[in-house]
């Protein structure tokens, strides 16, 4: 028995034949994982708006990482992601995180992984992406 499970690798939105073991399989260890994530980015987006935290460009990158919520995500030293699929930030070149960001906020990276982070970047000015970006690459 075949049975099409809409599943978006790479945010293509393919539909991708599955048996019944592996349609729950994916269920349970990777859509529901990544259906909480998205839960938790939109979550924390509404929660720094409606405490209404805002970017201050001038602040430096650690507190921008901490006020923006990066560390939820990528670890408090950005070096320790929650989930293994989530990339290790401290020491990363500048312009590659800078340019990841922005790709990511404007859309044009939108794949499983970016799915999470799409939130976040709404409230994130490119000024605030070049200054975690700085620190991040400092680390």
């Amino acid at each position: 028995m075949v049975i099409y499970c809409p599943v978006e690798p790479m945010g293509r939105g393919e539909l991708i034949p599955v048996n019944r073991q592996i349609s729950l399989k994916l269920k349970h260890e990777v859509l529901l994982p990544m259906m909480k994530m998205k839960a938790l980015a939109l979550s924390l987006s509404v929660a720094a708006l409606s405490l209404g935290v805002v970017g201050n460009a001038a602040a430096d990158g650690a507190a921008l990482f901490k006020a923006k919520t990066c560390f939820s995500c990528h670890g408090q030293d950005a070096k320790t992601p929650i989930m293994p699929v989530y990339p290790k930030l401290a020491g990363q070149n500048a312009d590659y995180a800078f340019n990841q960001m922005m790709d990511i906020k404007s859309g044009k990276r939108n794949n499983g992984q970016t799915a999470a982070m799409k939130g976040i970047m709404a409230t994130v000015s490119e000024a605030e992406a070049r200054e975690i970006a700085n620190w991040l690459s400092s680390l």
